[in-house]
């Protein structure tokens, strides 16, 4: 049911953000274009009455990769929310920051016209659908702030890895369980043992929304 779709989509998390501002906070153009394709407004306000394109990074207090993706977001939410006449040359530029499919989905829904492929391309596979949009569910941020900090943390940190090919989205899982892996935490007091075991099984939890359904959720990698 796309109305559904668009209502979860562009739904307040507690701190009256829709998913849209996380991944513009992220200065992720890929992650953004996913979640336009998927009814995502960029017009729409947070309760603090800003609009996600106002929480992208400024490009001037940033450089290189970093200031091409912040430059390349605000293009898109820019041509998206159609408040602004966005120069065609930064559009095709930012649009080549969109892996495949979600580019082709994304100009197609927005009606932009682009030059077609002069070959085939191999793309890497990326994971969407269902298991995507259960990380930018408004019950998994209000379930991850109930536990704790750390697992609010772990899971904003992977909820950018969301439209990263599946070797990256592996090694950010690895690394977040590494971190809070309960073998690092011996010695320490019972309290913190405890504490970083309930954050790592969190994090093994998601293995399957982040990792893909294919994705065998064994200890860690």
């Amino acid at each position: 049911n796309d109305g559904a779709e668009a209502e979860a989509v562009n739904a307040w998390d507690l701190r009256g953000e829709t998913p849209l501002f996380e991944a513009a906070r992220a200065a992720s153009p890929a992650a953004c274009a996913a979640l336009m394709v998927a009814a995502g407004d960029p017009n729409c306000r947070g309760r603090s009455g800003k609009r996600p394109i106002d929480v992208v990074p400024g490009t001037s207090t940033v450089g290189g990769e970093r200031q091409r993706s912040c430059s390349s977001t605000q293009t898109l939410l820019q041509h998206a929310g159609g408040l602004v006449l966005v120069e065609e040359n930064a559009l095709l530029a930012a649009l080549a920051e969109v892996p495949e499919p979600t580019r082709r989905l994304f100009v197609a829904r927005l009606g932009i016209v682009t030059a077609p492929e002069p070959r085939a391309m191999i793309i890497p596979e990326l994971r969407s659908g269902s298991q995507a949009q259960v990380l930018f569910s408004q019950y998994t941020l209000a379930d991850a702030e109930a536990r704790g900090k750390d697992q609010a943390s772990a899971l904003l940190r992977l909820r950018r890895t969301a439209c990263m090919p599946l070797e990256r989205r592996r090694q950010a899982m690895r690394l977040l369980l590494r971190d809070w892996h309960p073998d690092k935490h011996q010695g320490k007091p019972l309290e913190e043992q405890e504490h970083a075991n309930e954050v790592f099984c969190y994090i093994q939890g998601l293995r399957s929304a982040v990792l893909g359904g294919t994705e065998q959720a064994a200890g860690q990698a």
